[in-house]
């Protein structure tokens, strides 16, 4: 493990300014100006982005259970830098906050660590002892020997002060050093805005607005949605129970208002069924009416979206004889969709045999509300078959849906509209659990302390922790130790949710996202790094993807009942492995006028990830990975990949072969895969 000092010095020395080293002169660090302690004190007024840490103590005890932390990584830092085991302990004890600023460009700005320390006497010692040298007036910058073992051209500059070790490039230091000059970010009404209410445990703020004025290409984006100016904020505690909350201030021609009534807490989730493992609740009240809110999203969604609009208006005028604003305008104040999963199971299979989807909406007291409802169930009882079947207060559907029996049951009470789907005998149980008003999530603890904790919100999402990461332990079980390890922050059994919420203002539309429980984030973490690993995966294909067509296309040309050029050599020879192979002119030359790449006239010029080749009546890679084989009259064109580096190879195809009615060869235009992403 890399020391924190040690890491960070390295990471700002790569973008420090080549000045030589700064000579700033002591001055006395300006008084706290906010009635909470903050380092934003010695953080200069132009920042545009600032984040503090506090109780990093607490925090280091939390983590391990102990304080042990602290002195385990004093010692992996004295072993990393060679110094003394005990300096390293004394520094890393006496870390009390940590602030994080930056100013300057967007594009290459200035940073500055900032550490509040409760005595310094440590630090100083370990900076002496280390790849550092002294400056003048206790600064530290690193050695002429380390600048060039390490190939920077300039020195990240560490200075010592009352109370604080401060890390950053010349400018951000010497700003902070010489904060008696001017006002600092603590005085500003944005950080004020921020930091008000009880001290958190991690605070911040970007001022995104203002970056985004300075660029001429990002100036408009700032007018339609940062029109007042105001920053993004963040504050994350731990207490009453582990939550993130972000914070912004939308205003321009692109922000809607006055689309909401107040924010409310959403109570409906409270019927779900007892199996119920995650839903999604929203708010379901809109101070415009539905065609009002149609046209202002066909405005915001553009072509594609005005079009899915229309043709779901045709089919709600076609079966309700009601217009999709009309629908809206019959939708209670909330809505709440939820998944069920059986509690005990035998594998994936079962899982999702037996899953089922609920959806409670209320409605609202209104003679369209009426018409929409009773349009919906006339349409249905003109359905009545052996598959769809009268039942009280509504109708079961049988439905066959991926080899799967499953049942869609609607029911409606007095204001309430009820759909489940699933498996018959979850159907059942999600329909008591809603329509006989048991509320058996309501005595789901972990759910109900979450909803406790949450903000008033216009949609929520909720998780229940405890079973996703048993469900996560079947999937991805490398993950779940470190999962486990965020439990340790939580107060016992947790659910986990986010909620969403925005107010109009005077000045803007205020919006705010809560995020509850730190398993919840590392699962959401866990699934979105995964997804951006496939996302970055599958980009990568649109290389083979390209490169297949045109060599495809090239071997078409000319070619009649039989390929015009025979088969070419694979290049490169060997499958990159994880990495990029930059062609040579030379890689292309083999073959001749009817054979190879000379023949198809193609020469690739870039690095390619994939090794690419043409094959003209066999034998072909295709039909041994369960491809299609091309015959003896047809070619194959692949492409052959290690993206991960793990020694299984992806394979890539397109083919061509004698069509059936002229005896022609035909281009297939669609790619084969096997094993895509290896």
């Amino acid at each position: 493990m890399r020391p924190c000092l040690l890491v960070v010095a390295l990471a700002l020395a790569a973008c420090a300014p080549t000045a030589p080293p700064m000579t700033p002169t002591p001055v006395e660090v300006a008084p706290a100006e906010v009635a909470a302690p903050t380092l934003a004190r010695v953080v200069p007024a132009d920042a545009w982005l600032f984040a503090e840490l506090r109780d990093v103590p607490g925090l280091f005890r939390r983590w391990a259970g102990s304080d042990d932390l602290a002195a385990a990584l004093g010692a992996a830092m004295a072993a990393e830098i060679g110094i003394s085991p005990r300096d390293a302990s004394r520094f890393m004890a006496s870390i009390e906050a940590v602030g994080l600023m930056a100013s300057g460009p967007l594009d290459d700005p200035e940073l500055a660590l900032v550490l509040g320390m409760s005595q310094t006497v440590a630090a100083e010692q370990i900076l002496r002892e280390s790849l550092f040298e002294p400056a003048p007036h206790r600064a530290y910058v690193l050695s002429d020997a380390t600048l060039e073992l390490l190939e920077l051209e300039a020195s990240p500059v560490i200075a010592v002060e009352a109370g604080m070790v401060v890390l950053g490039t010349n400018d951000a230091v010497a700003g902070i050093r010489g904060l008696a000059a001017g006002p600092s970010l603590a005085t500003q009404a944005s950080f004020r805005a921020a930091w008000a209410g009880p001290p958190s445990l991690l605070t911040a703020l970007f001022d995104v607005g203002a970056k985004l004025r300075e660029g001429p290409e990002t100036r408009p984006l700032a007018a339609r949605f940062f029109a007042t100016g105001e920053p993004l904020w963040l504050r994350f505690d731990l207490e009453p129970v582990a939550q993130l909350r972000l914070g912004a201030e939308l205003a321009g021609p692109a922000v809607p208002r006055d689309l909401f009534g107040p924010a409310r807490k959403l109570a409906l989730a409270s019927r779900l069924p007892s199996e119920t493992i995650a839903y999604l609740a929203y708010d379901s009240s809109f101070a415009r009416s539905g065609d009002e809110m149609m046209r202002l999203l066909e405005s915001l969604g553009g072509d594609e979206l005005r079009e899915e609009l229309g043709e779901l208006d045709v089919a709600s005028r076609a079966v309700a004889g009601l217009s999709l604003g009309e629908v809206v305008d019959a939708l209670g104040d909330e809505g709440v969709i939820g998944a069920m999963m059986p509690t005990t199971s035998h594998g994936r299979g079962d899982l999702i045999d037996g899953s089922a989807l609920v959806w409670v909406q209320e409605l609202a007291t209104t003679p369209v509300a009426q018409r929409a409802v009773e349009a919906l169930f006339g349409a249905m009882d003109g359905l009545v078959s052996k598959d769809v079947v009268r039942r009280e207060g509504g109708y079961d559907m049988a439905l066959e849906v991926s080899g799967r029996h499953v049942t869609l049951a609607v029911r409606r009470q007095p204001g309430i509209f009820v759909l489940v789907a699933g498996p018959p005998a979850m159907v059942e149980r999600g329909l008591a659990a809603v329509l006989r008003g048991d509320r058996q999530l309501a005595s789901h603890a972990a759910h109900e302390r979450t909803r406790a904790a949450l903000d008033p919100a216009r949609v929520v999402q909720w998780l229940d922790t405890t079973r996703a990461l048993d469900l996560v332990q079947r999937e991805r079980p490398d993950i779940v130790q470190s999962l486990q390890r965020l439990s340790r922050f939580g107060e016992g059994e947790a659910g986990g949710a986010f909620a969403l919420a925005w107010a109009d203002t005077p000045r803007g539309t205020q919006v705010g996202l809560q995020v509850l429980d730190l398993t919840t984030m590392g699962l959401v973490g866990a699934v979105g790094i995964h997804g951006v690993r496939q996302y970055l995966a599958r980009s990568k294909l649109a290389e083979a993807e390209a490169t297949l067509r045109l060599i495809g296309e090239a071997g078409m040309r000319g070619s009649g009942v039989t390929p015009r050029c025979a088969s070419s050599l694979p290049v490169p020879a060997e499958i990159p492995q994880g990495h990029r192979y930059m062609p040579a002119p030379s890689d292309f030359a083999a073959g001749g006028p009817r054979e190879g790449w000379p023949c198809l006239d193609v020469a690739l010029a870039t690095p390619i990830r994939f090794r690419y080749r043409f094959t003209a009546g066999g034998p072909y890679l295709g039909p041994a990975r369960g491809l299609p084989d091309p015959g003896p009259r047809g070619f194959e064109v692949a492409a052959e990949g290690d993206l991960d580096a793990d020694g299984v190879t992806s394979l890539m195809t397109m083919v061509a072969t004698p069509s059936p009615v002229t005896g022609r060869l035909e281009l297939d235009p669609e790619i084969y895969e096997a094993d895509e992403l290896e």
